[in-house]
């Protein structure tokens, strides 16, 4: 899930007390080290210790107002070292006050007591302005056949969305083993990608509630670059999003095609990028896509549909050789070599990271967030996440090193600070980012995992942030 691991460890010095700052202060959620937020809703019990990526938390996932989010989270279980519980992680606002367990693995189901989801949740999971949610997993159910489920909160009690066995939109086929990468509309219709049984040629099928949107040998998407058109073969699970309203969506998969060039992203029924052909529009004339993002969350969608962004490796190279993009609406935003803004020297750089790129996330305005690493130089701070305005303003958001106030008491006095950031675990909502990443101490020991987040700095709060930070980081 992330990156890579942090560099070398540094040398102790005293810790400085940083006074607050107006804006931009990077502050806890939760996190699963002890002391600093790290109770969780379920029961009180705390999150799981460690200093993995996704130890405690997962990507959060938002309601399209942004006012409510949910994510998979991970706590431990007192009764065993050896079994730590998943838990759909609910709450609102830049705190974890109100938040509480959608659902605690191991726990009877409401419509069904006598069986639980007992494994390992589904990553992708969604929410809307209303407070519905759904998760995805399997269960218990003694008919095999029929135990995998999508679970749906319809606002009063948990029930069954979507269920292995039971009739699919597609005629003939039932819904299978592997039903995932749910997510809800503002109406409450489930939105998710089954692979159908009988699995005689894995059919797959993204749906809307009773409507099949895409059907593996039957669609095929429009805006093809690569003659003749194909049908769809497969849907990736964890990448499929749609709008709150569901007019729009986007989501990957590969054509029945060559595998030079199968893969796809496809917006709103056209495909945007494809592997093998040039990109849309005239971008990097010349040059065909590579290898399209293998991570789940490279293809984004705003919450109201109208944007969406996307990266991919281009075919001038492979590996660290390959020039990486970030598109916004088919338009370059970024690429490997590029400023991380107008007429700074500090360039992205795919030497310390071969994919150069690992968050592009777009709001409902056209405000971009870009994360990945550059040619500082420095090992300890070379991952940063950058602001791209709709208004063409370009703010530093936060780069690794950066201080954190883990326990959210106005204050850098935790011994925190970003060490690693997870591909894509980030969203920028209403002026507000959200995010998950390792944390390290002043040593340079990684200490534990948290969900964090921090407003969108205001121009005149910057001269201040950048005060702060360097105070903080002194200690380091």
């Amino acid at each position: 899930m992330l990156r890579r691991s942090s560099a070398a460890a540094l040398a102790a010095a005293v810790v400085v007390t940083v006074a607050p700052i107006a804006s931009a202060q990077i502050k806890g959620i939760f996190s699963n080290i002890p002391g600093e937020l790290n109770t969780s809703p379920a029961g009180g019990l705390l999150f799981a210790a460690g200093t993995g990526g996704d130890t405690a938390f997962d990507r959060p996932f938002f309601s399209p107002d942004g006012s409510k989010w949910i994510m998979l989270a991970t706590v431990d279980d007192p009764a065993t070292t050896a079994d730590d519980k998943d838990i759909v992680l609910v709450g609102s606002g830049t705190s974890g006050v109100g938040a509480f367990a959608g659902y605690v693995e191991d726990s009877p189901l409401p419509f069904d007591p006598t069986i639980n989801m007992p494994g390992v949740l589904r990553q992708t999971m969604g929410i809307n302005n209303a407070g519905q949610y759904v998760f995805a997993g399997d269960t218990t159910l003694a008919d095999t056949t029929k135990d995998d489920m999508i679970v749906r909160f319809n606002g009063t009690a948990l029930e069954v969305a979507i269920q292995e066995g039971g009739a699919s939109p597609v005629s003939g086929l039932s819904f299978g083993a592997t039903n995932d990468t749910s997510h809800i509309l503002a109406d409450g219709t489930v939105r998710y990608r089954s692979v159908l049984t009988p699995t005689t040629g894995a059919p797959q099928m993204l749906g809307s509630g009773a409507t099949a949107l895409v059907t593996a040998d039957v669609t095929i998407p429009g805006g093809q670059l690569v003659a003749p058109a194909q049908t769809i073969n497969t849907v990736s699970a964890a990448r499929f999003y749609s709008s709150g309203d569901g007019a729009h969506s986007i989501y990957f998969g590969a054509l029945q095609a060559p595998t030079t060039s199968d893969t796809v992203v496809v917006y709103d029924g056209n495909v945007v990028i494809q592997e093998g052909a040039n990109l849309p529009g005239g971008v990097l004339a010349g040059t065909n896509v590579g290898v399209v993002s293998g991570d789940t969350g490279s293809q984004q969608i705003s919450p109201n549909g109208l944007h969406w962004a996307a990266r991919t490796a281009m075919a001038d190279g492979t590996g660290a050789t390959a020039t990486d993009v970030v598109l916004y609406n088919g338009a370059l935003k970024a690429k490997t070599g590029d400023p991380i803004s107008p007429g700074n020297t500090e360039l992205w750089d795919d030497a310390p990271f071969t994919t150069t790129f690992f968050v592009n996330n777009v709001d409902n305005d056209g405000n971009m967030l870009i994360g990945g690493l550059t040619n500082s130089g420095d090992l300890t701070k070379d991952a940063v996440v950058m602001y791209y305005g709709a208004n063409g303003s370009v703010l530093e958001v936060m780069r690794e090193g950066a201080p954190v106030d883990l326990d959210a008491n106005g204050l850098f006095d935790d011994d925190a600070f970003i060490n690693t950031f997870g591909n894509d675990d980030m969203t920028l909502v209403n002026g507000q980012v959200y995010f998950v990443v390792t944390i390290e101490n002043s040593l340079g020991t990684a200490t534990g995992n948290a969900f964090l987040t921090v407003a969108i700095p205001e121009p005149a709060s910057l001269g201040l942030l950048a005060l702060a930070g360097l105070a903080a980081r002194r200690r380091r």
